[in-house]
């Protein structure tokens, strides 16, 4: 399986970019069943994970080949229909 490095979604017409790494995310997973993106944050007071958002209607997302997700040159698209 390979991790997911960024989702992009639309909200009001505004273009969403959520990615891990930034504002806390830690980990974003494909929910098979829902057909939705599963977004995972660190709590800043504990450091405990919690579900933050569940997405539905991703346009795009962004795996990151290497597992490493930190290198987003090697991030690969994959465009949504």
């Amino acid at each position: 399986m390979q991790n997911i490095e960024a989702i992009i979604f639309e909200i009001t017409g505004e273009e969403v970019v959520v990615t891990v790494g930034e504002n806390d995310v830690t980990e974003i997973i494909y929910c098979e069943e829902k057909g939705s993106y599963k977004v995972y944050k660190t709590s800043r007071e504990d450091g405990k994970q919690f579900l933050s958002s569940e997405v539905h209607g991703v346009r795009v997302v962004h795996y990151d080949p290497t597992g490493a997700l930190s290198n987003n040159s090697n991030m690969k698209k994959k465009w949504l229909q």
